[in-house]
């Protein structure tokens, strides 16, 4: 009975470890995809804000809303209709909350900004 023990456990790691290596293949998947989308989301910012000539104060600002919307529109897939019309709200949400920290003539640059990304997404 000791022996067939000392033999079942071995088998039975060797028949899950497809398994394991499945699962951490399958996570890293995910890691990579979410490094994609935070990635986008990076890039998006700054063509966003591209030509807005920033203060530190502006930019510590800014980063505060960036960090209040972006846990929200990570998880939105842009191929989904539904999430890309998310997606769109969030963004105008943010954006309407950047403006209030610029100057008039920031806020022309940033509206532009806006309004070329909003165009790239039809």
């Amino acid at each position: 009975m000791i022996r067939l023990r000392h033999l079942v456990i071995p088998a039975a790691a060797l028949m899950l470890a497809p398994l394991a290596a499945k699962a951490q293949a399958m996570d890293t998947g995910m890691k990579m995809a979410g490094g994609a989308v935070a990635t986008a989301q990076s890039a998006t910012r700054e063509q966003l804000m591209k030509g807005v000539n920033l203060t530190d104060d502006q930019k510590s600002k800014i980063k505060s809303i960036y960090d209040k919307y972006s846990p929200q529109m990570q998880n939105l897939n842009p191929a989904n209709a539904a999430d890309k019309q998310k997606w769109t709200d969030l963004f105008n949400k943010e954006v309407g909350e950047i403006k209030k920290v610029l100057s008039p003539d920031q806020i022309k640059t940033l509206q532009a900004n806006a309004t070329s990304i909003l165009n790239g997404m039809k």
